[in-house]
């Protein structure tokens, strides 16, 4: 007698009943407005580049494998899955290219993403930070401006000559965006060098910082939602040029999981000492789902290292929670 045999019936319960594995988006027939899109990269030579510890690449599949133990009710998308990237070949590629395997993971992106309308969650699993720059290359063949809005500890906007973690939107600033908009949130000033907090030189460029300890205040999602509204829809549509050359525009939500405090997120490569909330993070994504200025939003989830991890894996529930209750549990 299997007398582990009624386990496997709560198997179709859990979300991983809803993964699908796709190549290409446009191998779906049809997306039905509830169903949510992961794109994964599984990568961790730009943190090591970086000068961070390796792990990160581990981090898409374990984050994959968490969500699906969650239970779902009454859920009726479905949720698809893209592995965009495997762990980058050193031998292939080496420090000395980075460069190259970010054009070819881009590539992989803009191929998988081809005929996608954008009216449906998307969301981008790294790997480490450097990995929103591929997507964001990505991004740029699709839409005319773009609007950040980062959570993170550091700006990731170092100025250093070759692209890791910690470039990925100063290396951003380059490219054909006619607007490009940045807004970090949770930044720790005793993170950033002043090299990184210096604007671009680029035309059309924008960044504003808002340090952790100025948006403690921000508890309630009303809160949360109003002071994202004054600080980014209204500030930016109030200009008529600006609001017409946003029209085809993307909102970018990049999460980089250092962002949260060590007590709620220890796997990741550099522990925040002075980090934000989960309630914080939650409801900057829920503001992003909700808002009406953005035809097209799309999401980013990176630096997750299970590694380092708890036993129990405390922070890939986090993230899974995250992502269950922005865009499952609603």
């Amino acid at each position: 007698m299997d007398h582990f045999s009624h386990l496997s019936t709560r198997k179709t319960d859990q979300l991983k009943s809803k993964y699908k594995e796709i190549t290409t988006i446009e191998n779906v027939s049809a997306l039905k407005s509830d169903d949510v899109v992961f794109l994964t990269g599984e990568s961790d030579l730009g943190v090591a580049l970086n000068g961070g510890r390796r792990g990160t690449r581990f981090g898409p599949e374990a984050i994959i494998n968490s969500l699906g133990k969650f239970t779902f009710h009454g859920f009726p998308g479905d949720l698809y899955l893209s592995k965009i990237w495997n762990q980058i070949s050193e031998d292939s590629f080496g420090p000395e290219k980075f460069d190259k395997a970010q054009e070819s993971y881009s590539k992989r992106i803009s191929s998988c993403i081809k005929g996608f309308d954008f009216l449906n969650p998307i969301i981008h699993i790294g790997g480490g930070h450097d990995h929103a720059y591929p997507f964001l290359m990505a991004l740029s063949d699709k839409f005319d401006s773009i609007v950040i809005l980062n959570i993170d500890a550091h700006c990731d906007t170092r100025q250093d000559q070759i692209p890791h973690s910690g470039t990925p939107f100063r290396n951003g600033a380059s490219l054909s965006f006619d607007h490009y908009h940045i807004y970090q949130y949770g930044i720790n000033d005793f993170s950033n060098s002043p090299s990184t907090l210096e604007k671009f030189k680029e035309e059309n460029r924008h960044m504003e910082v808002f340090l952790k300890n100025n948006i403690d205040h921000l508890k309630t999602q009303k809160e949360i939602s109003e002071h994202l509204n004054s600080k980014i829809e209204e500030k930016l549509l109030l200009e008529p040029e600006l609001k017409q050359a946003l029209e085809n525009a993307v909102l970018f939500i990049s999460l980089d999981s250092d962002a949260l405090a060590h007590w709620e997120m220890p796997a990741v490569s550099a522990v925040n000492p002075n980090g934000i909330t989960q309630e914080l993070v939650k409801g900057i994504f829920k503001w992003a789902r909700d808002q009406k200025s953005f035809k097209h939003t799309v999401y980013g989830i990176y630096e997750f290292n299970p590694l380092f991890d708890t036993l129990s894996g405390a922070s890939a529930k986090t993230i899974s929670h995250l992502i269950f209750e922005t865009f499952i549990s609603r």
